[in-house]
């Protein structure tokens, strides 16, 4: 679908708000589910992904890495060249495919030419807590 896609900036893949999030993703599910939730802490509509976690593995045409996150929501940043480099050791030249596995919520999925600070994404990709009331 963004085979022809040139990057500049940011690439929005997923993104969780919107009438069907998942619309041009394959989903699969052996033992959980994935739906669509309100997520209490952000307020905000969110997918949620849970089964049996996939483990750690280096193949010819795919490389799996489980991580650990902290409590609440993470911003993750993946180096994909870096990740390339590591786990093949060779250059990174497209992504064919994302996958992900249970167990999480996840609100936005992109790409970037480069890895952003806080202040520079653009507001859309921010995370702005709702205001708690005492």
């Amino acid at each position: 679908m963004f085979k022809n896609t040139f990057q500049s900036g940011f690439l929005s893949i997923f993104y969780s708000l919107g009438s069907k999030p998942l619309q041009i993703w394959d989903k699969e599910s052996r033992s959980g589910h994935i739906r669509r939730v309100a997520d209490e802490y952000l307020q905000s509509s969110v997918v949620e992904i849970v089964g049996t976690n996939s483990i750690t593995r280096v193949k010819p045409y795919i490389c799996t890495m489980s991580m650990r996150l902290d409590e609440g929501w993470n911003h993750i940043q993946l180096n994909l060249s870096d990740c390339t480099r590591r786990a093949y050791g060779t250059y990174y030249v497209e992504t064919l495919r994302v996958q992900v596995h249970a167990n999480c919520r996840a609100r936005r999925i992109y790409f970037a030419d480069r890895l952003y600070t806080e202040e520079e994404l653009p507001p859309e990709f921010k995370f702005f807590l709702p205001i708690q009331k005492s």
